[in-house]
């Protein structure tokens, strides 16, 4: 994939989020999520319920995208999600990409401030 073809996937999958609407992510089939409150989820279908749950918090939410960093067909992407109350919370999101699909996403942040509305999802 381009830098560019790579920039659109990453603007749907974040416009998809704030949207609510998970059922637009463009996923491969056995795509794997690796979260500090979830653990390891594997394919479509169990990663698209997670993604779906997360997803609908951010009505409530505002999503800051700060920039990326992209080596071929992996990216880090930097952001800010600030929390009804008004904390920020930092994030970084691993994305890995393959056939013009994510394959694996992996976020990175403390997930001490996101127990009060993310908690559902602790093992």
């Amino acid at each position: 994939m381009t830098r560019k073809e790579i920039l659109q996937l990453l603007e749907v999958y974040f416009a998809a989020l704030k949207a609510g609407r998970a059922e637009d992510l463009p996923f491969t089939h056995d795509i794997t999520f690796e979260g500090p409150m979830v653990g390891i989820v594997h394919g479509e279908t169990e990663v698209r319920k997670i993604v779906a749950e997360v997803s609908g918090s951010f009505q409530n939410m505002e999503l800051r995208i700060l920039g990326h960093v992209i080596d071929e067909h992996e990216v880090c992407t930097r952001a800010e999600l600030t929390l009804p109350g008004g904390k920020v919370v930092a994030l970084l999101d691993y994305f890995r990409f393959r056939d013009g699909k994510i394959s694996h996403i992996q976020p990175y942040f403390d997930p001490r401030p996101m127990e009060e509305i993310w908690g559902s999802f602790q093992k």
